[in-house]
C-alpha cells in the first residue's frame, strides 16, 4: 500500500486487527515518522522523499509495511525563489519550503487560533514571566549571505514590560 503525503502533512491508517500492541518505525526518519495510538497509525511527513513504515504487533511479531511517498507542499501563489522556510502553523511548526527547517516549540509555547480563525493556526508564547520560543536547528539554508526578509503576523495580547513594566492590556 502507498501513502502519498505533502511535506508537513499527516496521514492516518487504521490497523484492521484489534487487541494487539503495536509499534511503528520508519526506514528514513528524515522523510517521515510514525506513531500508533489504539488501532491507528499516524504518519507525519517531514521532507521530500520515500520511506517504508513498519508496524509490528509485539505479541504476534506480525509486521505490516506501508510505503510512504512525500512530495513538496503546494504553496499556492507564494513566491518561492530563495524561500528557505515557510511555517503555516497548521497544527505544528513544520517548514513546508522543502528545506527541512522544522521548528520545535519549547515550554510555554502552545497552539492557538490563527489569523483567519483556523484552529491551531498560530502559536501563543508565555510572555514576560513565562518566556518560550520555537527552536529551529541551524542548517545551510539558514546561513544568510546577502540579507534576509521576514514576514510575520504578530498579535500582542499585552504590553507588559514593553513600556518599563507598567501593566496594560492590549485593548487599552
Amino acid at each position: 500500500e502507498l501513502l502519498d503525503l505533502k511535506v508537513g502533512g499527516n496521514g492516518k491508517v487504521e490497523i484492521l486487527t484489534s487487541g494487539g500492541k503495536y509499534v511503528a518505525s520508519s526506514d528514513d526518519r528524515n522523510v517521515a515518522v510514525a506513531s500508533v495510538t489504539d488501532n491507528t497509525v499516524t504518519v507525519t511527513a517531514s521532507n521530500v522523499g520515500e520511506t517504508v513504515i513498519s508496524v509490528v504487533d509485539v505479541y504476534t511479531c506480525r509486521t505490516a509495511k506501508l510505503r510512504v511517498s512525500v512530495s513538496q507542499a503546494d504553496l499556492g501563489n507564494m513566491p518561492t525563489d530563495g524561500l528557505v522556510a515557510y511555517y503555516p502553523f497548521n497544527g505544528n511548526a513544520n517548514d513546508l519550503s522543502g528545506n527541512g527547517n522544522h521548528g520545535v516549540p519549547t515550554e510555554n509555547v502552545v497552539l492557538a487560533t490563527g489569523v483567519n480563525g483556523d484552529e491551531n493556526g498560530a502559536y501563543l508564547f508565555g510572555g514576560y514571566y513565562k518566556p518560550g520560543h520555537i527552536y529551529i536547528r541551524n542548517s545551510e539554508s539558514l546561513k544568510f549571505v546577502d540579507g534576509a526578509t521576514f514576514s510575520v503576523f504578530v498579535k500582542p495580547t499585552s504590553w507588559y514590560a514593553m513600556d518599563g513594566g507598567k501593566s496594560r492590556s492590549y485593548e487599552s
